[in-house]
């Protein structure tokens, strides 16, 4: 559980820092296609964050929410 919640942790401060660098007046000049791009690219980092029933994906958006 402890591995799951530092993996959680670390993308989503590695996205956060992500966005910071590109600046708010870059995220709104993004065209649709770049946002799903984006959101894309999450999926696709968070899918290897296995989550092992609905308990811990509770449990991680508790983190997640707290964290921020």
């Amino acid at each position: 559980m402890s591995i799951f919640l530092v993996k959680l942790i670390f993308i989503y401060i590695v996205f956060i820092v992500s966005i910071k660098i590109l600046g708010k007046s870059a995220l709104a000049q993004l065209t649709p296609h770049e946002f799903g791009a984006i959101l894309f690219l999450s999926y696709l980092a968070l899918g290897s964050i296995k989550v092992n029933g609905v308990t811990e994906g509770i449990i991680g958006i508790i983190v997640i929410t707290g964290v921020t």
